[in-house]
């Protein structure tokens, strides 16, 4: 049965009883308590101990930055892991922020899955792959902008980290405690910096991790000084493949310089060839949008995802794509008779989209700023031609 929002904290169990859920209600408005209202989906891991004994040490409350990923999700997929490094006096508390998946209203653009799938899958993410890489992605995402003015015009204003941020105060206020405690991870680092800014007699304790540079990048929407250690872990990458021997790591070379040449060289077939992949629930292409992509989100994991990494460029240099295409696979788009069955898909690209452009400072709107931009930032770091379409998905 569908969970109905509370303005007080209620918890009912959830996932197989292994977990308490929870929708609460908080004003979509600050400025206006009494208007519309936003629910909060919330998931728990309760403490060992009861709320009421003297080792109970409250909740902690988790993001795992996106910004736009579910931390309901990652709480019920890490819990065991959340766990052990937290420990059994808190409450563990993930949420989705305002507009995020389980929480509504929902952050949408599209009237139908049918109609967003068919925008999204095709979706440029690599600048560098084609001359006009950057013109394209700059025209799509002015209907991205168009479509959220017209299909988001009451919520769009109220989709911001400092929401979130006041938020977070509430949920902490409803549990009965004067001070946050926060873990955020990546994105999850700015709403903890933000919430730590507009509250600063309100933290207790504040862990931001993997942080995102809120000042030059973020909140100016430059997005072009993150990656400047990319390359540095890539290299790493090469040193510990190198240092782990030819048994342990699959791309393993007589040096660290050889595996940088060998993957210069990959890239290079890669452009001339690109190699077709066909598994049991999906079928593509590995070309070099993909392989940069699936280098550049494996490099942010190194214990989980470097060995498969290693794997996968082994495999792709022997014409088998298998292994680097399962890094990003998404599951084949499937149609329902039930229209309940996805009504809290994800929607993080839409999310990510909205808080990205509603937080930093406006960006001119004309397509020589675009390519502009594109230019200045790959010259900091070639990473850029990925993370430059940050900015460029403004408008």
């Amino acid at each position: 049965m569908p969970i109905e929002p509370s303005a007080e904290l209620a918890w009912t169990k959830c996932y197989d009883g292994s977990f308490e859920c929870g929708r609460f209600q908080v004003p979509l408005n600050y400025s206006d308590p009494n208007g519309d209202s936003a629910a909060i989906a919330l998931i728990r891991i309760k403490a060992n101990v009861s709320a009421d004994s003297p080792e109970y040490l409250g909740p902690i409350l988790i993001n795992p930055g996106g910004p736009g990923v579910s931390g309901v999700d990652v709480v019920i997929q890490v819990a065991e892991l959340f766990k052990q490094v937290i420990g059994p006096q808190f409450d563990i508390v993930g949420f989705d922020p305002r507009g995020v998946r389980h929480s509504t209203p929902r952050v949408e653009l599209f009237k139908s899955r049918e109609e967003r799938a068919l925008w999204f899958r095709p979706a440029i993410k690599e600048l560098n792959h084609s001359s006009d890489n950057v013109a394209s992605f700059w025209a799509r995402n002015k209907i991205n902008g168009q479509l959220a003015e017209e299909r988001l015009i009451n919520l769009l204003p109220y989709i911001t980290t400092s929401h979130v941020a006041q938020d977070m105060l509430h949920i902490v206020e409803a549990y009965g405690r004067e001070k946050l405690q926060y873990w955020g991870f990546s994105a999850g680092s700015i709403l903890g910096s933000t919430f730590a800014a507009m509250f600063p007699d309100k933290v207790e304790r504040l862990i931001i991790d993997a942080v995102v540079d809120a000042e030059n990048d973020y909140y100016t929407t430059e997005w072009k000084f993150s990656t400047l250690d990319t390359d540095k872990a890539l290299n790493w990458f090469f040193k510990d493949c190198h240092n782990a021997g030819p048994e342990v790591c699959a791309f393993y070379d007589t040096s660290p310089e050889a595996m940088w040449e060998r993957l210069n060289r990959l890239y290079e077939s890669i452009i001339r060839s690109p190699v077709a992949v066909r598994t049991e629930t999906s079928y593509g292409l590995v070309d070099y949008e993909f392989l940069r992509q699936a280098i550049f989100l494996d490099l942010d994991s190194p214990f989980a995802l470097w060995p498969a990494l290693a794997t996968g460029l082994a495999d792709l240099e022997a014409g088998n794509g298998t292994a680097i295409w399962k890094t990003l696979e998404e599951p084949p788009f499937r149609c329902s008779c039930d229209p309940t069955e996805y009504a809290f898909e994800d929607n993080f690209p839409e999310v990510e989209l909205v808080l990205v452009c509603n937080d930093g400072d406006v960006v001119p709107p004309s397509l020589e700023e675009a390519e502009r931009h594109y230019k200045e930032s790959v010259m900091i770091s070639g990473w850029n031609s990925l993370y430059a379409t940050m900015r460029i998905s403004c408008k």
